[in-house]
């Protein structure tokens, strides 16, 4: 079981970095005093991010005899911790150019803009689907050894940089991460070691189980295995989801009505996620996202159903999801989705032309053909169906 160390929970990636002592020996010196002290340990662990102006910190450490993988976060969202580790971590473009070039060794330092260009980066399905959504558009991480004599995996720290946040890291905090990692190393060592409560205080089983986004784990066949709170809610009111006789997890689609989750989970096999638009009996939209799990479930071990789990489900209604949902549903071209997020934004039709490079009969020939796929009768109407109003059904 992955176990969490959570600093502060935050909706998501915050957009200014929080403050920070003076300058790294401070951060350091606080670092060191707080050994032994769980909650002030946290606080000077979450310090550093403010040093590094960064907007959110993972550390990874790596098992001991009190836990599995450890997971200490600031400002990370529960939500991405488990979306990260059940699915995107097979799909992390920064991880898995590093290990190709043989760089996750101890005492390697970089950026994320140094590891993968930042254009190429931006047409990867990681940054479509995690690293936009979440807000974060660099990363600055570091591989510190275990101690001399020690055996056992190395600590992987990492530091975010928000899409708010101007430009990347800045190049010298590259060295300066380098003076920072055998401080923090000696530092996490010696706390497990005084306070092991540190490796089981937050587990990601409680995280999972505590967040607002209604997640779910289902077999290939469209089975319930795991549910956090918030699903478990989803599903006993019966609107958007609900479970079958033998478990069998059920959808209310806006284009099929109720179906089981197993037909829309087929897409999976030409796809690593597949989103299907759901109807609430209100008509309220929300959007049902399935994703192929590549590793253990929170709270499941391989033998404990872990080995059945084929995918992660979550219900969310967000406009970005809701667009990409609509998209699909009305069947919208690549140019009239790229006109709608223009229009959710709140720009103008000349402010669109000017931002697409297209003529201004062109946007409004592309919202003319928004309003009539997706039967609303003005722009207000269609921004407020991706914002949580209802859409009318489909014409095809």
């Amino acid at each position: 079981m992955s176990q969490v160390l959570e600093f502060e929970s935050a909706p998501a990636f915050q957009a200014h970095p929080p403050q920070a002592p003076a300058g790294l020996d401070d951060c350091v010196e606080m670092l060191y005093d707080a050994v032994g002290d769980d909650t002030s340990f946290r606080t000077a662990l979450g310090h550093f991010c403010g040093h590094f102006d960064a907007t959110g910190a993972i550390y990874l450490l790596p098992p001991d005899e009190h836990s599995a993988d450890t997971i200490a976060a600031r400002h990370v969202p529960a939500a991405a911790l488990t979306e990260y580790h059940s699915h995107f971590f097979a799909h992390d473009s920064w991880r898995l150019a590093a290990q190709a070039r043989g760089l996750m060794v101890p005492g390697y330092v970089a950026r994320g803009c140094d590891i993968v260009d930042p254009g190429a980066l931006q047409l990867s399905y990681f940054w479509r689907e995690f690293l936009q959504p979440y807000g974060v558009k660099d990363i600055l991480t570091g591989v510190i050894p275990p101690a001399e004599g020690e055996g056992g995996a190395c600590t992987i720290v990492s530091f975010h940089r928000g899409a708010a946040q101007p430009g990347w890291f800045a190049p010298r905090l590259v060295e300066q991460m380098r003076t920072l990692m055998p401080h923090l190393g000696r530092a996490l060592r010696m706390h497990r070691r005084i306070a092991p409560q540190v490796a089981v205080a937050n587990t990601l089983e409680g995280m999972f189980d505590q967040m607002d986004v209604p997640m779910l784990f289902v077999d290939r066949r469209g089975r319930l295995v795991r549910a956090n709170r918030q699903a478990e809610r989803v599903c006993q009111r019966a609107q958007t989801l609900s479970l079958a006789p033998g478990g069998l997890l059920m959808a209310r689609t806006a284009a099929a009505g109720w179906q089981h989750v197993a037909r829309v989970m087929d897409g999976l096999a030409g796809a690593p996620t597949v989103r299907q638009m759901l109807l609430e009996e209100d008509g309220m939209p929300a959007v049902l996202t399935l994703r192929r799990v590549h590793g253990n479930p929170p709270g499941l071990a391989p033998g404990d159903g872990a080995d059945e789990v084929h995918a992660v489900v979550t219900l969310r209604a967000t406009p970005a999801e809701l667009l990409e949902a609509f998209a699909q549903h009305y069947a919208l071209t690549p140019a009239e989705v790229r006109t709608a997020r223009c229009v959710v934004d709140g720009l103008q039709a000349e402010e669109i032309a000017q931002q697409l490079g297209v003529k201004l009969s062109t946007v409004r020939t592309h919202i003319g053909h928004l309003l009539a796929k997706t039967g609303s009768r003005r722009q207000t109407e269609f921004v407020a169906r991706l914002r949580g109003g209802a859409p009318r059904p489909s014409a095809r």
